[in-house]
């Protein structure tokens, strides 16, 4: 049994700790290293840690100061020794068979250098499956896997809910200070796969549970560093054409996703300031002038499609949609 690297960043978080460990502790899959980054907790996350760590040899410490998401993961994985890594955030848990699950994915074939599954979304005492059904266990290249991923059929872009072996990251890094970190990390990992010439390898099952809640990053509400998600998207979208030409139907439909994305963020924003109401219309004004991108792609949805006709339509049919429909991620 390999040695598996599972990092957990922590700011805050005492009240989500003991589940989170509880979840750990839990696993099937016993050969783990759990490391946990205090990320400049002014709670008392740290004296935690230090608890659980005097009973469980497994769990290591790092303490350091604020410096957000991707600085604590960055981290992680500078300490972890694993052969393969994963991440689980503080405020979510992992079925008790997930790292199994992920590593028996991992291991169906010597040339498979990540794996993924499905998550299940809860909010109190609602629960919603990511996989409904229609996705189904495989093993897929890496151009298949990336257009999976950034379409989410099945799997997304968050980098938890997925097992990589640790040499994908000798050259990727969290980007520091930065939203939406995840948008701008895990397309590099599978980049690095595929110049390794491995495969990707998915599992139906759901076994990673995100608590959805206000107070959490990724909550969407707007404000000026949600821009980091364009930004992102754009940069990834670049280096994927770069190499994958023909995924630009994927790639031209993600980058209109993350505008729909902000223009929802400001269209439940209520009255907008002067500076929104320009991101308003410079969103606005991209999707419209890119519109053929949706139109005649044959992988965007009816959702999609109704995104685009009820912002042409402008911004109060736009909001009245979203808060109706949900239609936009």
């Amino acid at each position: 049994m390999d040695k598996i690297s599972v990092i957990i960043p922590v700011y805050n978080s005492s009240s989500f700790l003991k589940d989170c460990y509880g979840s750990l502790k839990r696993q099937t899959y016993s050969n783990l290293e759990l490391i946990f980054v205090n990320d400049g907790s002014t709670d008392n996350s740290l004296d935690l840690l230090k608890g659980i760590a005097m009973a469980d040899e497994r769990v290591v410490i790092v303490d350091q100061e604020n410096g957000g998401v991707s600085a604590a993961r960055n981290a992680g994985i500078k300490k972890a020794t694993g052969k393969y890594l994963t991440f689980l955030d503080p405020d979510d848990f992992f079925a008790d068979d997930a790292v199994q699950y992920l590593y028996e994915l991992i291991k169906k074939d010597s040339n498979i250098s990540i794996s993924a599954c499905s998550h299940i979304e809860s909010c109190g005492d609602k629960q919603k499956d990511f996989n409904n059904g229609t996705h189904k266990t495989r093993t897929l290249n890496v151009e298949d896997g990336l257009k999976c991923m950034l379409n989410e059929q099945g799997f997304n872009l968050q980098t938890t809910v997925k097992l990589y072996e640790k040499d994908l990251f000798n050259d990727v890094a969290f980007p520091e200070g930065m939203l939406h970190e995840d948008v701008g990390t895990t397309y590099k990992l599978f980049i690095n796969a595929y110049k390794k010439g491995s495969r990707i390898a998915y599992g139906s099952k759901s076994k990673y549970y995100y608590r959805m809640r206000e107070d959490s990053a990724g909550h969407k509400r707007f404000s000026a560093e949600r821009l980091d998600l364009i930004i992102l998207t754009d940069q990834m979208c670049d280096d994927i054409d770069a190499v994958f030409e023909d995924l630009k139907n994927t790639t031209n439909l993600r980058r209109l996703h993350a505008r729909f994305s902000i223009l929802r963020m400001l269209a439940s924003a209520g009255k907008l300031s002067e500076r929104e109401k320009a991101i308003w219309d410079e969103q606005r004004n991209y999707v419209l002038e890119h519109k053929a991108w949706l139109s005649g792609n044959p992988e965007a949805t009816k959702r999609d499609k109704l995104a685009l006709i009820t912002l042409k339509l402008g911004k109060t049919i736009f909001s009245a949609a979203w808060k109706i429909y949900g239609f936009i991620s």
